[in-house]
């Protein structure tokens, strides 16, 4: 299995190159409408620094790379400020420790610079950024610079720089990262069983990991033979069902059956045999539904029935389509 990780790792981070989306509450913004660009620092003599809301990608004790919303300073260079918080031992650390989760990059790192030009960010980082130990940790430091840079509207692919450098490769596993990387690489891969890797196809789902209050969702793409579904958006549905994946559950019940389904340009539509949200969390049961039919049908919109009905979802409106979310995991623990 070893093997096949770090081929997957090497076809991840070079074969696929694309624009990515992010997630909060299903009539907010589509989700590739991340916070605003920078703005100055507050002046001398300011008694509190105003704030914005980004999206940052954390670990939890699984290992899988997890998006958490944050209000973080608003800052000249706000996208260098939130790679910060993805430090261990920075300023994220009070916040990952509320979620039970911990910061991807190494003790230390620092962002040397950066450069955003046609949607590419070259980032500097200090050499601390290379001193960690396996191939799962290779793979959360990659997850994670990637997509919390590709929550802002201005990047869309990340190269990164060491010292100045252009970094070909990783060092402990040898992912391949010299040329642009983006979301199109996958987050969490999760490789289904002996495939051929020249015959593949991706869906990136969002499973819940945890319980009660303390639940949360985490994206996984899944590597699955192509073909596996000439319906997208069954197959996706479908494949969140089912997650097959350690320490990760469905949102969605196990009981409802889909029924039809249908993709007009930007709106997927799904119609259940039954409730198909859990009782734990409705709404986000809704989220993740909306925000996988997003990133794996490449949709902003969902309309949702059971039995050709709109269903009653406290909280929300599922009589018109579901604008897909502008964050993920809101709530603070």
């Amino acid at each position: 299995m070893k093997g096949i990780w770090r081929r997957w790792t090497m076809v991840a981070a070079v074969g696929f190159l694309a624009a990515g989306c992010g997630f909060g509450s299903p009539t907010s913004q589509p989700i590739d409408q991340p916070p605003e660009g920078a703005v100055p620092d507050e002046p001398p003599g300011s008694q509190a620094k105003e704030t914005l809301q980004a999206t940052l990608y954390l670990v939890n004790p699984q290992g899988y790379v997890v998006p958490v919303a944050q209000s973080i300073p608003k800052v000249t260079g706000i996208a260098a400020e939130a790679l910060g918080y993805t430090v261990r031992g920075g300023p994220g650390d009070a916040l990952a420790a509320k979620w039970g989760l911990k910061g991807a990059l190494p003790p230390g790192t620092k962002v040397l610079g950066m450069d955003i030009k046609d949607g590419l960010a070259k980032v500097d980082f200090s050499k601390e950024i290379l001193q960690y130990k396996t191939p799962q940790e290779e793979r959360q430091i990659v997850d994670s610079v990637v997509w919390t840079l590709t929550e802002f509207p201005s990047v869309r692919q990340v190269q990164l720089l060491v010292n100045g450098k252009l970094l070909q490769n990783m060092p402990v596993a040898g992912t391949p990262v010299g040329q642009p990387l983006s979301r199109a690489m996958g987050i969490n891969l999760n490789v289904s069983g002996n495939i051929d890797p020249s015959n593949t196809e991706k869906l990136t789902l969002y499973y819940r990991s945890g319980s009660g209050d303390g639940a949360y969702l985490v994206p996984v793409t899944k590597i699955l033979p192509a073909g596996a579904g000439t319906d997208v958006v069954k197959e996706t549905v479908e494949q969140l069902a089912d997650p097959g994946i350690q320490g990760l559950q469905s949102p969605v019940a196990d009981q409802a059956k889909v029924v039809h389904t249908s993709l007009d340009g930007n709106l997927a539509a799904v119609d259940f045999d039954r409730s198909f949200w859990t009782d734990q969390k409705p709404d986000q049961s809704v989220a993740a539904l909306v925000l996988s039919l997003a990133q794996s049908a490449h949709v902003s919109q969902v309309k949702v029935t059971v039995k050709g009905e709109a269903p009653v979802v406290k909280g929300l409106d599922l009589a018109k389509p579901v604008s897909v979310p502008r964050y993920v995991n809101t709530s603070r623990l």
